[in-house]
């Protein structure tokens, strides 16, 4: 894999003054300017299916994927169940984004055409590994189920 480099070079006589390696690109989004058309049409058609969008944006790791359960969407938007449903149906419609199964859970991949938040030489990683939110509701019930045992020592 090549080494991306950041380099300074003298307008004038071409001399690189100086090199580096990149760092990760750990705080922001890139938008393909392309594709802003696309997020400012979902934003006028659908705003509740654009204000989703943002909040995948906001959370998903640097490989565009995000493991939350439409539970803790509801409980963060303070939107319904349903309404968590209906709006990830548009956003795959759109082809904004994939939805992927791990075992009972859903990843939600952000389309890497439209937005990506590392390298683009990486986007081929883009189904690799996600971020997971669970709320605070979610982990008390989990906590106090009754399925939980105890497991033996060996």
């Amino acid at each position: 894999m090549a080494v991306l480099e950041r380099q300074i070079v003298d307008t004038e006589t071409g001399e690189i003054k100086s090199r580096g390696k990149l760092g990760q690109n750990s705080n922001f989004v890139m938008l393909f300017r392309n594709e802003i058309s696309s997020i400012v049409e979902i934003q006028k058609k659908d705003p509740k299916a654009g204000a989703l969008f943002m909040f995948f944006l906001e959370h998903m790791d640097q490989e565009n994927a995000l493991l939350v359960s439409r539970e803790t969407m509801s409980e963060i938007l303070g939107w319904s169940v349903e309404t968590i449903k209906r709006k990830v149906k548009v956003l795959k419609d759109m082809n904004f984004i994939d939805v992927l199964k791990s075992g009972t859970s859903n990843v939600y991949v952000i389309n890497a055409n439209i937005a990506w938040t590392t390298y683009g030489n990486k986007k081929d990683y883009a189904k690799f590994r996600a971020s997971v939110l669970i709320s605070k509701s979610e982990q008390e019930y989990r906590a106090k189920a009754s399925k939980f045992k105890q497991l033996d020592i060996l």
